[in-house]
């Protein structure tokens, strides 16, 4: 109901996002094929649900909206099965490598794609180890994006052991001076 609403109140492209993890509400496969349906605006969907709803998902709808994953770690395999593409956090501390990652997919190089995306898990596995806004701004910052810092309650700044793990994977990327 919530999206058919804002559907009917709004004239604009709709993306839903699809955040379980962080919402408690999961949008279904089933709901988004209701959502095809009654939705005019509706263009695609963001989905970071696991990978088999995010599959299934994909085969229900996939030929209708444009369908985007925001999981880092499954963002590859998902573009591989047919995904649009991906809306990642972690574009903001290295675009240009997600951006590659992409055409390499694209351009049917899962290989190299994968072998791409292992050089900057580390640093991913770093910003996501614990929760990652605090850990996304410090990379951020890092990187020459000036951005502040997570300081509205619950986000807080990264733990600086958390800074260690970043500084160290952004060190070894060449991504600080």
């Amino acid at each position: 109901e919530y999206y058919t609403r804002v559907d009917r109140e709004a004239d604009m492209p709709i993306l839903v996002y699809n955040i379980p993890s962080k919402t408690g509400v999961n949008v279904t496969p089933d709901t988004m094929v209701k959502l095809t349906e009654k939705m005019k605006n509706l263009v695609g969907i963001k989905e970071c649900a696991p990978i088999g709803q995010a599959i299934e998902l994909y085969l229900k709808v996939g030929k209708k909206i444009n369908v985007l994953t925001g999981s880092e770690f499954a963002a590859v395999a998902l573009m591989a099965y047919g995904f649009d593409g991906a809306v990642m956090a972690t574009a903001n501390v290295v675009p240009d490598a997600w951006v590659k990652m992409y055409e390499l997919v694209k351009e049917r190089k899962i290989n190299e794609a994968m072998e791409l995306f292992l050089q900057y898990a580390p640093l991913f596995n770093a910003i996501f180890s614990e929760n990652y806004i605090g850990p996304l701004k410090y990379a951020m910052n890092k990187a020459g994006i000036s951005c502040g810092q997570a300081q509205l309650l619950p986000l807080i700044p990264s733990k600086p052991e958390t800074r260690k793990l970043v500084d160290a994977q952004m060190s070894a990327l060449g991504l600080t001076e």
